[in-house]
């Protein structure tokens, strides 16, 4: 039976991030208190992270007690025994007033790429700052890796749970 060629490391972390709407954070208050959330995301060019969450959500008041963040994208359906994803860290914080228009296009593009109504004015910026009920925040990576995927005799690439490989963020163009 023929291996299955996944392509290069880059170009597999580009197509999770790409093909995935969900990731699970991982943040902390700093002290013993750690919490796990799955949101919706979207990511620029520069593969910076952008969510929306209620600013009460608990990973939200951790963030803002300790901007460090985890967090993972993978694909639920995969079957046993594989485990392709994304693992990241990096610092998370709330989107300033002047970025909302960039990444509320950023966001309705993807989740609502239909829609004949102007992103602004299916978010409007101002329902999203100051002090808002939800608000969206920016993870700003500072390591990237793909899980999974090993090296095989013939160069291509196989599943292998036991390996992470760190991405070169530069090297992921969009």
């Amino acid at each position: 039976m023929a291996k299955k060629q996944y392509g290069s490391y880059e170009s597999r972390a580009k197509s999770m991030i790409d093909g995935n709407n969900y990731m699970v954070t991982a943040t902390s208050d700093g002290k013993n208190d750690v919490w796990a959330a799955t949101v919706s995301y979207v990511c620029d060019k520069e593969y910076n992270f952008y969510f929306l969450s209620a600013i009460d959500s608990r990973h939200a008041e951790n963030i803002s007690k300790n901007p460090n963040i985890a967090f993972q994208i993978f694909d639920s359906t995969q079957g046993i025994g594989s485990s392709d994803g994304i693992q990241a860290e990096g610092e998370a914080e709330l989107v300033e007033e002047a970025e909302l228009p960039g990444v509320i296009e950023l966001y309705v593009g993807k989740f609502f790429p239909e829609s004949r109504m102007p992103p602004t004015q299916r978010y409007p910026p101002e329902n999203y700052g100051g002090a808002s009920e939800f608000r969206f925040f920016k993870v700003t990576v500072s390591a990237l890796y793909i899980t999974g995927g090993g090296i095989s005799d013939q160069g291509g690439i196989t599943p292998n749970n036991e390996r992470r490989v760190e991405i070169d963020l530069k090297k992921l163009s969009k």
